[in-house]
């Protein structure tokens, strides 16, 4: 289980030569500055900031198998996550639809997300 000790000790990587991130409890410090995200280059995973809006518009958070997985984790969590003040993080976040219903379900542990595409992140 992850926890806040472990945020603060995790050798995060630099960032584009800037020194290591610490971690605040609310966010990094990055060279002095605050952030929220972290952003670290990589290749090409095919899907887009389009795409992502493509499927906020037209899918939604009602889609039908979003609704089910969602409903499937909050369950299979219900049954494993022992700390209600725990940290959770859900990698490939995407538009964070599953990051609020976590949150609304865990209201006092640490949600957080990861993904490949920047731009959902900063809305969040």
């Amino acid at each position: 289980m992850v926890t806040n000790a472990f945020m603060m000790d995790y050798p995060w990587p630099a960032l584009d030569g800037v020194l290591r991130p610490e971690w605040t409890n609310s966010g990094f410090l990055v060279g002095g500055r605050r952030v929220g995200i972290l952003s670290y280059s990589g290749g090409q995973s095919g899907w887009s900031d389009d795409l992502t809006h493509m499927h906020e518009t037209w899918a939604g958070a009602d889609h039908p198998i979003d609704d089910m997985s969602r409903g499937w984790t909050t369950s299979a969590l219900r049954r494993h996550l022992t700390d209600l003040h725990s940290t959770i993080l859900e990698v490939g976040c995407s538009s964070g639809f599953l990051i609020r219903a976590l949150a609304a379900e865990w209201p006092g542990a640490m949600v957080m997300g990861s993904d490949f595409l920047k731009e959902p992140l900063e809305r969040l």
